[in-house]
Parts: C-alpha cells; structure tokens; sequence
C-alpha cells in the first residue's frame, strides 16, 4: 500500500462518501470495493467446499469476510452460522442466525438451527419456544425435512 492509498483510505472525505453509500443508499463494501457477484460467489463455493470437508474454521473465516463484504446477503450469515455450530460455538452462531433471519425473516431453517444450539447450551424454554415458531411458520412440501425435525426435537424434550 502507497502512502497516497493510505491517505486516502483514512480522508474524512472518502470515509464520509463511504458512510453515506453504505447507510444511505445501502450499498456495500464489496460494492465499494469493486467486487462483483461472480467474484463473491466465487469466493463463497471456497468456503462452502471448506464445510463439506469439515474444515469449519476455514469456512467460518470465508463465510465472515463474505458477511461483512455483504450483509445483505442471507446465505453468507448463515454459513457462518453452520460452521460456528459445527466448531459448537453456539452463540456465535445464534448470532449470525439471527442476523440472516433479520435479512429474510420468512426463512424458518435458521429459526431451526437457533433452537439446536439453544438446546446445545441447556436454554430448553427458548428452545421450544423457536421450535414452536417453526412449526407455526414452515410451509410446503419442500419444508417437511424442516418441521420433522422440529417435531423430532421436541418430542426429545419433551421426553426428558
């Protein structure tokens, strides 16, 4: 980096046109920085190939990045969810589980994987509770995967 690039990155000029782009006219910093859609979905098959081989803290480091490139973007939030789950970082992942269903708030899958890990951490009563959001919300048949294991996982604990 050039001393003229890092003069300009740190201008109260460039961070005020970037502000303003970011929260007024809800860009994003991929957007600033010129990244395309092809290169995030690019950089998001790395870091979902990284899951599927149980490499999570890898796929945890590429699912951030791309959240924070893009946080409008759902799937982003909620492959930094998966892998925070499968790396039992469970708060973590209630996080950004919440954070895709502030993007998408019909989406009931996240809604599912926030009550695994809150039963994952011993919070039984908001477990079931999000169960029960579930099973009100899921629709279709393309959901009956969804609410079996919703039904599935309440049944556990009500056995318990």
């Amino acid at each position: 980096m050039t001393t003229e690039q890092t003069s300009d990155s740190i201008n109260p000029e460039v961070i005020e046109t970037m502000a303003t782009e970011l929260f007024e006219n809800k860009s994003t910093i991929a957007a600033l920085r010129g990244l395309g859609e092809d290169e995030l979905e690019a950089i998001y098959a790395l870091g979902f190939n990284a899951y599927r081989q149980g490499k999570y803290h890898d796929a945890a480091q590429t699912f951030s990045m791309l959240s924070v490139y893009n946080h409008f973007e759902p799937k982003y939030h909620k492959g930094l969810a998966a892998s925070c789950q499968m790396m039992q970082m469970f708060p973590e992942a209630i996080q950004a589980y919440g954070a895709a269903l502030a993007i998408a708030p019909l989406d009931v899958e996240p809604k599912l994987h926030i009550a695994e890990c809150l039963i994952a951490i011993g919070e039984i009563d908001d477990a079931k509770e999000m169960l029960g959001y579930v099973l009100e919300e899921v629709e279709g048949e393309e959901a009956s995967a969804i609410r079996d294991r919703a039904n599935v996982l309440l049944d556990a604990l009500a056995s318990n």
